[in-house]
C-alpha cells in the first residue's frame, strides 16, 4: 500500500490544483464568534447558515470518527483589469461580475475532480470514510484551509495564500484516515487596512465582515429588495464583488510563475516544513482571455475567444460583464442562456435585473444615457413587471431625482 502522501501530491498533482494541505479535522475555533455573528443578524437573508451549526462547527458531527481534512485549491489569479480601477467606474454601462463567476461553475469543475481524489484514497483505503465538500457542505473550508497550510485568514476573511494571493476556489475531504497534518500559514496582514478601507459600503471590520451590507451578498444571496441607501456604493457590480480583494497587497503582488511545486515529482525531505516551502513556491499557471475589447472602451462584453485554465482544470472563461440595457429586457430563456455552465444561475432573474437596475442608476449619476433611463421609467411604471423589478425601478428614480 502507498504512503497516504504518495498517494494525496501525485493525483493532485494529476488533477491540476494549485494547491493541497492536510489539517486535523478538530472544531473550530471561532464556534462561538460565528454563533454570535449569527445573533447579531450578519448573515443577512442567508438562513441556511443558521441551520446544522453543530455540523458547521465540528467537522466531526459531518462524518462521524473524522481524523483529518485535505484540503485543495484551485488559482484564478490573473491579470485581469482589477476592480480598484476604472473598470468598475460607474459611468461604464456594463454590469461587472466577480472574477470567480466568470470561469465555469466551480461548484461543478472542482467537485469532480475532487471526488476523483476521495476515489483514489478510497480504494487505497476501503475501511475510511472520504467525503467530498465543495462550498455547499456545512464545513469551514477557509478554517481548514489555513489550517492545513494553504494561506491564512485575512482581515476580510478569506484565505490568502502567499504567492497565489486570495482568488481562490476551495475544496475539502473529510475523512476517518489519521493523515499527518501540515503547518499553518503564518498571519501576514500586519497593520494593513487596505481592504477595511476600501470596501465600498464599509461592511468589513477586522477578521468579520456584515454579510448583510457586503456587495457579494446583496447580489447573489439577497432575495427583496436592497436598502436604497446601500445603491450608489455598489457601482456597476451586478454579481459578486473583488474590491476587498484587488486592493490587498497580497493579491497586487502575485505573479504568474512556473512551475508548480505539485507539478515537481515527489515530496522530498522536511515533511511539513517543505510541504509549507514548497506551497509558497507554487505560482498561478492559469491564463485569462485577452484585454478587453478596446472599443468598448475596455469594458468588454464577453471574453472572446474564450480560453481554457490548463486543461487538467476545466475552466472556460465565459464572460467578464454583462450590457445593463440588454438584461433589463431579459425574459427567463434569456437569463438561463446566458448562465449556461456558470455560477451566475444562483441569482434569479428578477435579481439579475434589480442589480441591474441599481448599476443602471449608478451610470445616471455620471452622465446621461436616454434608453437606459427610458427602460428604468417604463420598468417603474409597468405593474406586470416582477414586483422586485418594479420596486427597484421606483427607488433608483427616487434616489436619481433626491
Amino acid at each position: 500500500m502507498s504512503d497516504v502522501r504518495t498517494v494525496i501530491d501525485e493525483t493532485v498533482k494529476q488533477l491540476g490544483f494549485a494547491l493541497c494541505g492536510v489539517c486535523e479535522a478538530k472544531p473550530s475555533d471561532r464556534a462561538d464568534f460565528f454563533r454570535g455573528w449569527l445573533a447579531d443578524g450578519k448573515h443577512g437573508e442567508m438562513d441556511y447558515l443558521a441551520r446544522n451549526v453543530a455540523v458547521r462547527v465540528d467537522p466531526e458531527e459531518l462524518v462521524e470518527g473524522a481524523r483529518a481534512i485535505v484540503c485543495v485549491a484551485d488559482s484564478l489569479n490573473s491579470e485581469l483589469p482589477d476592480s480598484s480601477s476604472e473598470f468598475r467606474a460607474p459611468s461604464s454601462e456594463f454590469g461587472q461580475v466577480a472574477r470567480y463567476a466568470q470561469y465555469s461553475d466551480y461548484h461543478k469543475v472542482l467537485k469532480k475532480r475532487l471526488h476523483k481524489l476521495a476515489d483514489r484514497l478510497a480504494e487505497q483505503y476501503p475501511d475510511e470514510t472520504f467525503r467530498g465538500c465543495v462550498d455547499t457542505a456545512p464545513l469551514f473550508e477557509r478554517e481548514h484551509a489555513a489550517r492545513a497550510g494553504l494561506g491564512w485568514i485575512g482581515k476580510h476573511t478569506l484565505l490568502i495564500n502567499p504567492r497565489e494571493g486570495s482568488h481562490l476556489l476551495l475544496g475539502a475531504i473529510v475523512t476517518t484516515l489519521t493523515i499527518e497534518p501540515d503547518t499553518p500559514e503564518v498571519d501576514h496582514c500586519g497593520t494593513c487596512t487596505r481592504c477595511i478601507d476600501a470596501c465600498p459600503t464599509q461592511c468589513i471590520t477586522p477578521y468579520s465582515v456584515n454579510a448583510s451590507r457586503c456587495i457579494s451578498y446583496l447580489t447573489i444571496e439577497h432575495r427583496s429588495a436592497i436598502d436604497p441607501s446601500l445603491h450608489e456604493a455598489m457601482g456597476n457590480w451586478i454579481f459578486g464583488c473583488d474590491v476587498c480583494q484587488d486592493v490587498c497587497p497580497h493579491v497586487r503582488k502575485a505573479k504568474q510563475l512556473s512551475p508548480s511545486p505539485l507539478q515537481e515529482e515527489g515530496r522530498g525531505e522536511g515533511k511539513a516544513q517543505d510541504r509549507v516551502a514548497r506551497q509558497e513556491e507554487h505560482a498561478a499557471l492559469y491564463e485569462v482571455s485577452p484585454s478587453l475589447n478596446s472599443s468598448l472602451g475596455g469594458r468588454g462584453i464577453e471574453a472572446e475567444p474564450p480560453e481554457f485554465l490548463p486543461a487538467a482544470t476545466g475552466y472556460q472563461q465565459l464572460h467578464v460583464s454583462f450590457d445593463l440595457f440588454t438584461i433589463l429586457h431579459w425574459t427567463e430563456n434569456d437569463r438561463c442562456d446566458a448562465f449556461i455552465g456558470s455560477a451566475m444561475k444562483r441569482a434569479k432573474l428578477d435579481m439579475m435585473q434589480r442589480n441591474a437596475l441599481i448599476a443602471a442608476g449608478n451610470v445616471l449619476r455620471n452622465h446621461d444615457v436616454p434608453a437606459l433611463r427610458d427602460r428604468i421609467e417604463q420598468l417603474a411604471a409597468d405593474d406586470s413587471a416582477l414586483p422586485l423589478v418594479q420596486q427597484t425601478a421606483r427607488d433608483v428614480l427616487a434616489n436619481f431625482n433626491a
